[in-house]
């Protein structure tokens, strides 16, 4: 499965180019042309407000906001769900990707002030279950009324070894990368 997921990668990023030692050559390849022409046919159609919409629709007793940042290259749509427990921040994190029809919910946890939310350590990934009923209903939304699939989360951190995008070199870019967005999971 790998292989076809690195073919499709392929298909969108150039490989053995420098993406900022060569940044001009980069940025005109046919693969990096594919990938900014998906991106802005998604953002022209404004489609994260309506899958947003859809999922304010369904789930409608969180607030849901679009964090989805296509102007700065993401490859997904991004939503995210806060939730304040005591001293405690969870962010419920949606990525539904733009290449391929894959999402990922992940669920960040971190200490905060409550008085003015003010964040006191870095968030990190939690597999708490205590989010189970509402990570289930969401993934079914997902799967049900937008037709993505969930994407498997051994495959995330899998290096690509000859491809470099943005400020991320050779040997750093993962699947998770290649698929949503440039930040370290």
């Amino acid at each position: 499965m790998l292989d076809i997921y690195k073919n499709l990668i392929y298909s969108f990023y150039p490989k053995n180019i420098c993406s900022f030692k060569d940044s001009e050559t980069y940025i005109n390849t046919k693969e990096y042309l594919l990938l900014r022409k998906t991106i802005d046919y998604f953002e022209k159609q404004n489609t994260n407000e309506n899958i947003l919409s859809i999922l304010k629709l369904k789930i409608n007793d969180f607030e849901i906001n679009d964090k989805s940042l296509l102007s700065w290259n993401d490859r997904c749509l991004t939503y995210e769900i806060n939730i304040i427990e005591n001293s405690t921040l969870y962010r419920i994190v949606i990525n539904l990707s733009l290449i391929i029809p894959f999402y990922l919910i992940q669920i960040f946890q971190n200490k905060i002030n409550k008085k003015n939310l003010q964040w006191l350590d870095y968030p990190k990934i939690t597999n708490s279950d205590k989010f189970q009923n509402i990570t289930e209903k969401i993934a079914s939304v997902i799967e049900k009324d937008l037709g993505f699939y969930k994407f498997n989360n051994n495959y995330t951190d899998k290096i690509i070894s000859n491809i470099s995008f943005e400020d991320i070199t050779f040997g750093q870019f993962t699947y998770f990368n290649a698929f949503f967005k440039n930040e370290k999971i």
